[in-house]
């Protein structure tokens, strides 16, 4: 039987690979590139984020430093940007529960995410707040890279949990760390997993959970980036999109993002904070 720890980070390689590499309306693919990322990016920051995701199941790394430690072992093997902040924020926690949960059923790994999370310090915080400014994500609010957020951190001492509960409002991840995961427990995994069941086509379910969280929730770097208007429209069209029968539908919606230049991107963090968490519970097995 595989060690623990190695299949915490074969799961985040197998978890990170399979989202990108299922055509999503807007986002990059081996079918499909964004400006000057592409799929080659993707590969490359998938191979180096996995061993600090064993290094936080093992104790090795704190939250806040493995989150650091990913982030910095991302950008610097790739030349495409920020590709997977929002992926590593998301599968730290899930890393570290997995790591140290008695089983690595749903309903542990939920439990143990939750106590990760509650569980991080503002010294944890001051990790991330430096991942976050050295990632340098589009559509973040500019306060967030401000020297004054870093100072309120440290004299508020505020945890990982109070200063991602300031953004849960309009951010996906911090909403996720404020919910136990909601999404990724209760709305991709299970899209993910009943598509699955009814076409035995992995990438086909992973493209229909993504246009399902799209369909019901913003995103967050559309919302960031352009507004609450035109994030709304996309999520309105994503319904359309799932509702039709017709591929063209999904060729049209596609297309129409791809000319907006709009890329869901944090919708696709969800996605594979869903497949990562089946994985490891054993819930998805192809």
């Amino acid at each position: 039987m595989i060690d623990r720890a190695d299949f915490v980070e074969s799961g985040a390689v197998m978890a990170a690979l399979l989202e990108v590499s299922a055509p999503k309306p807007g986002n990059v693919s081996p079918f499909a590139r964004s400006r000057n990322t592409g799929f080659e990016h993707f590969i490359a920051s998938s191979a180096v984020i996995a061993p600090v995701m064993r290094k936080i199941a093992k104790g090795e790394h704190s939250l806040g430093q493995g989150i650091f430690h990913a982030v910095n072992r991302s950008m610097s093997v790739q030349k495409g940007g920020n590709v997977h902040l929002g992926v590593i924020l998301l599968f730290a926690p899930i890393a570290s529960a997995a790591g140290t949960a008695e089983s690595l059923d749903l309903a542990s790994l939920r439990r143990e995410t939750k106590n990760v999370v509650e569980s991080a310090g503002y010294e944890d915080t001051v990790y991330v707040y430096n991942a976050i400014k050295h990632a340098e994500p589009a559509g973040v609010p500019k306060i967030v890279f401000d020297k004054s957020t870093l100072k309120r951190i440290i004299d508020e001492r505020l945890t990982l949990k109070d200063w991602m509960s300031e953004g849960k409002g309009h951010n996906l991840i911090a909403g996720e760390y404020c919910s136990d995961y909601r999404l990724s427990f209760e709305v991709a995994l299970p899209a993910i997993l009943k598509n699955y069941e009814k076409s035995r086509n992995m990438f086909y379910s992973i493209t229909q959970a993504f246009l399902t969280v799209l369909s019901e929730n913003s995103d967050s770097l559309i919302l960031g980036k352009f507004g609450e208007e035109t994030a709304k429209d996309v999520s309105k069209r994503a319904g359309e999109a799932l509702d039709s029968s017709d591929e063209f539908e999904m060729e049209k919606f596609d297309g129409y993002l791809r000319e907006k230049d709009i890329n869901p991107g944090t919708t696709a963090d969800i996605i594979a904070s869903a497949l990562y968490l089946g994985i490891l519970s054993g819930e998805i097995r192809f």
